[in-house]
């Protein structure tokens, strides 16, 4: 017995292949609407329609949500996910029936946390010594 989103060769699906049986479902949302196939951004993977998928299928509610955990935009690049931050909570407050003001909301809650992520110009320390 396989959990759900087993997909013998996932593979074939490139950059989708996390999602198993369901990317083919994400790429049917791609097809629908090409706007969804673009990609987020040039140094991410991500695509507008996995952001979609997240809010309809996955119950992604939040931009950190989406951004951090139903992808890894946040964790593989900080500065490409507060570039895409906005457009990423339009796209969300579309899908879940919210207002421009939450996007905006969402913009700001979610570009403070993603700043947390960026070092900021000083060289990382050596290691403490344990005592």
């Amino acid at each position: 017995m396989h959990i759900h989103g087993y997909y013998q060769h996932p593979e074939e699906f490139g950059s989708l292949s996390a999602y198993g049986a369901d990317a083919p479902a994400i790429l049917e949302l791609s097809k629908e609407n090409p706007e969804l196939a673009k990609l987020l951004h040039p140094d991410l993977p991500y695509i507008a329609a996995e952001i979609v998928w997240a809010a309809r299928n996955e119950m992604s509610r939040t931009l950190d949500d989406a951004l951090a955990r139903r992808t890894r935009a946040l964790l593989l690049n900080a500065r490409a996910a507060i570039a895409i931050a906005p457009e990423v909570a339009s796209l969300l407050a579309r899908e879940i029936g919210k207002d421009a003001a939450w996007a905006e909301e969402q913009v700001r809650i979610f570009g403070a946390l993603a700043a947390q992520y960026i070092p900021q110009g000083t060289k990382y320390p050596t290691a403490p010594t344990v005592v």
